[in-house]
């Protein structure tokens, strides 16, 4: 199963990649402009998140 769908961002966005494309061109504008970073670094904290997921996701294979 792809992680996106492990994720549900399918569902949630009912499989629109349109959507999910648009989504990750806001991060990526944020992280350029370096806005939301007060409540930490984002990047770091979303790497941190995804590492976690992996690692369930590896504990359960």
């Amino acid at each position: 199963m792809r992680d996106w769908a492990k994720a549900r961002l399918v569902d949630l966005t009912d499989d629109d990649r349109a959507t999910l494309f648009g989504a990750f061109l806001d991060i990526a504008g944020q992280l350029r402009e370096g806005r939301n970073t007060a409540s930490g670094d984002l990047k770091t904290r979303w790497r941190r998140a995804g590492l976690h997921a992996f690692d369930r996701d590896r504990e359960h294979d």
